[in-house]
């Protein structure tokens, strides 16, 4: 009966620890899916964002080309408007600068 009882405590034994040896090699397993899937997804992520921020760029880049033609537009304007005041008025300008020149 001793014996029995010693043979039915070992095989329960053997059979808890080849268990045991199972559910560590699945826990190893699983870390490894766990880190690859990281990986997988921190790829995505830096991806994702790399190209997020190239959008960006070239937003960026154009509406500051946009800024740069309105505002060069905009002088260009002023300009031409500054030379017309000035060929239009030209000779009452020197005359009345003159004419301040010689009173002081």
């Amino acid at each position: 009966m001793s014996e029995s009882i010693i043979k039915y405590t070992v095989s329960l034994d053997k059979k808890a620890r080849e268990e045991i040896s199972k559910l560590e090699e699945e826990k190893v397993l699983l870390d490894q899916k766990v880190k690859d899937e990281a990986k997988a997804l921190k790829e995505k992520l830096d991806k994702e964002n790399k190209e997020k921020l190239e959008t960006a760029k070239k937003d960026y880049i154009q509406e500051i080309e946009d800024r740069k033609n309105k505002e060069l537009t905009h002088y260009k304007a002023q300009f031409q408007n500054m030379e017309e005041q000035f060929g239009k008025n030209e000779e009452q300008w020197i005359e009345e600068i003159f004419q301040e020149c010689i009173k002081a």
